[in-house]
Parts: structure tokens; sequence; C-alpha cells
């Protein structure tokens, strides 16, 4: 690769535009020489130095800016002692001066900026295009408030990306991993969630999108009404509120299950409502709420019908109400609870 593409890159870093990858690959083009050494640090000093060049680029008038800067070499061209014409003395190489160094510097940054300027015009379709923003999630999760006026209630180790500014035929963000969303009602612009396999749109409603990595999909509806169509594919889902559904992208099959428990919420609300339901359905909900791991001793509980409901209670009440209702006496070892003992 050229030098002025090493040039672009110490721009990038200059202007806080540059990747971890160019980064690295800079670093490795300056590491190889001192030429390279020099080169990069007469750009950062014609930077540095120069409040043009720190200036927004698109309030650069670029025909005047040369124009002063062309004007300053003929200046300094004109200034130049030009030798008798009857002398006959060997010719030496004229040496420039540190502000025509400085000053040719310049110029080359300048055009170097103006450069980067229009090629991020080019990439992103125009200085009105709206740009993409993403939040990610680790340990804990993180609301979201989108250009909208939409909310976005992300769970942990989760991905959401955005348009910053929300002004196209419809509204659209791309997700990896969990998210509720309370959307704005526009029935002129419809919202999308986009993810690796499906699209989900509604005009105004809330509803719970969890993907994973095997291309499995669920969307739970709490208000409203939601569509799912899988990316290649003309089969579509209509969920009403209560009802969940799941897409698999990998083998292309969509499934409508109905009316579901408010559970699927549970990562979200803190709340889980149990009506006779047996318990080998509702430990694992509680395992996934809490993050824990429980282990039932006596196996023929498993059927035991249970009716309870938590409301952001902490994990020590729900266990007392397990122990109260199941006759039992459970034992914590780690991060794991061991349920002995008890009857239906």
């Amino acid at each position: 690769m050229n030098e002025d593409f090493y040039i672009t890159l110490i721009y990038k870093k200059l202007s806080g535009e540059i990747s971890p990858a160019e980064q690295r690959q800079l670093e490795a083009w300056i590491a190889q020489s001192k030429d390279n050494q020099r080169t990069a640090a007469s750009v950062e000093k014609a930077w540095n130095a120069s409040d043009l060049l720190q200036a927004q680029v698109d309030d650069i008038d670029l025909d005047a800016e040369f124009g002063a800067l062309e004007a300053l070499l003929e200046e300094e061209e004109a200034e130049l002692p030009t030798p008798a014409k009857e002398a006959t003395i060997r010719p030496l190489e004229r040496q420039a001066s540190p502000r025509r160094n400085w000053l040719a510097i310049a110029a080359s940054v300048l055009m170097i900026v103006a450069a980067g300027f229009l090629l991020r015009n080019a990439m992103s379709g125009g200085t009105d295009t709206p740009q993409w923003a993403k939040v990610v999630t680790q340990d804990e999760g993180k609301s979201v408030q989108l250009p909208d006026g939409s909310t976005v209630y992300l769970n942990k180790q989760s991905a959401l990306s955005y348009f910053t500014e929300m002004t196209g035929e419809k509204r659209e963000v791309k997700l990896q991993g969990e998210a509720f969303f309370e959307v704005e009602h526009n029935a002129a612009r419809p919202f999308e969630v986009a993810t690796s396999g499906e699209t989900i749109s509604v005009l105004g409603t809330s509803f719970n999108v969890k993907t994973s990595d095997t291309g499995r999909t669920s969307v739970y509806v709490a208000t409203g009404k939601v569509g799912v169509v899988q990316v290649g594919s003309t089969e579509n889902m209509v969920l009403e509120k209560g009802e969940q559904g799941i897409s698999n992208s990998a083998n292309k099959e969509l499934k409508h299950l109905g009316k579901q428990s408010g559970n699927v919420l549970a990562w979200h609300t803190r709340q889980l409502e149990f009506d006779v339901t047996p318990l080998s359905e509702v430990l694992p909900q509680i395992e996934q709420l809490y993050n824990v791991k429980l282990v039932l001793e006596n196996k023929e509980l498993n059927s035991c019908p249970f009716d309870a409901s938590f409301d952001k209670e902490g994990l020590d009440d729900v266990l007392d109400v397990l122990e109260t209702i199941l006759s039992a006496e459970v034992e914590r070892v780690g991060n794991t609870y061991t349920i002995k003992g008890g009857a239906c």
C-alpha cells in the first residue's frame, strides 16, 4: 500500500475515527522505518499547528484555502534570490524553507481531510443519511430510548442497533439476544425488528423478542398485534395479545403457540404467576429468573400442582414459599439449591 493510504489512517487517528484494526496497521507501518516515523510526525505536527485543520470539515472552503496556500508558496518563490544570467557557477539543489515544508504538509493533510469527508459521505449516502448506533449489554440489562419515542428494555448479554434519526418510511432496529419493546404508535411508519433470520413488524405495541445462536427466535406479544416473517420466505405469522410464536430460520419453521403465560416477561417485570402449574414447569422458570440451579431430590414432586405468584420478591422469599407449599427443606451449596423431602 502507498504512503497516501497510511497518511489517511493518520488523519483518521487524529480525528478519532480510526478502528482498532486500522490502528494496529498504522502502528506497524510507522515502526517499519525512520521515514515513516518522520512522515507521521510531520502530519501530526501540521494537524496540531493549524486551526484550519481542526475545524469541522463541512465548514472548510477548499477553494479559498488552497488559493491562500498557493499564494503563500508563490510569495516565497518570489522572495528567493535569482542567480545572475552570466554566472557560470554549478547550480546547487535548493533546500525548502521550514515554512515551505509546513505549508506543503498542511496542503497534503487538507486534501486528505477533504478526501476522507467525501469518502464518508459516499459510503453513508450523504450528510443527511442517519447513522447506526449500537448498545451492547454484559451482565446487566439496560433501557434505551429511541429517537421516535419508543423504549427498548435490553436484557443482559444482548445487543441493539438503531438509526440515530428515524426519519425514513419505516423505523428499523436490529437485535441480538433479548429485548422488550414498547413501541410508539405511528401508522404511517411501521416499526421493524430485524434478527438474523426474521423481521418482526408492528405499528405500535409492546412485545418481547428473544433470539439464539441456533436460529431460534421467540416472540411474545404483551399488547397489540405483531407480524413475523422469515428472511427469504413468504410465510408469515401474526401474533395477538398474550400469544407467543417460535421461528426457526434454520429449518424455515414458524410455530404459533397460542396464548401463553406472562412469565415469558419475568426477566423484565420480575413477576411470576403459577396457576395449578406442574412443578416440573415451575422450577425452570425460577432458575432462569434468579440464575440459580434447583435440584428436586424427590422426582415424584414434578407432577405436583403449584399455585403461587411472585412480584419482585427476592430468591429467599421464593424458596420459603416452595418449602411451605411442598413441606420440604431447601439446602444450598454454592449456586445450587436442593429441595429435599416434601409431598404434594
